[in-house]
């Protein structure tokens, strides 16, 4: 008996590892999934304070780029965009979302690595 105390205990300590590693990856997906739903609800004009909202707080903010999208058209930055913020996404994805100096959406784009 004094012999399965110690595989009792390692086998309840793995047992709560995989719990919490099972509740963090619902989590995740959760997030992801609320995400993802967000992104496809944002408009032209969606304030900053209305993607934070849908979106939460971004990964990263920077300076636009040259180029800019809205769902699949591509065209250039004539210096209406001034700032863009970074999500990750799903599985190997990312969302961008940009905003003029007004802070008002003027493109969004998913990052998908195939």
């Amino acid at each position: 008996m004094a012999l399965l105390r110690p595989i009792r205990s390692k086998l309840v300590v793995s047992c709560a590892l995989v719990i919490l590693l099972a509740v963090g990856v619902v989590c995740r997906i959760a997030t992801v999934s609320a995400r993802d739903q967000g992104f496809e609800r944002i408009s032209r004009s969606d304030s900053r304070d209305s993607v934070l909202a849908m979106l939460g707080k971004p990964d990263t903010i920077a300076p636009c780029g040259q180029d800019l999208w809205w769902n699949g058209t591509y065209f250039k930055n004539d210096g209406r965009c001034v700032e863009s913020w970074s999500y990750s996404g799903g599985f190997l994805s990312r969302y961008e979302v940009s905003f003029d100096a007004r802070g008002m959406v003027v493109a969004k784009y998913p990052f998908v690595s195939e």
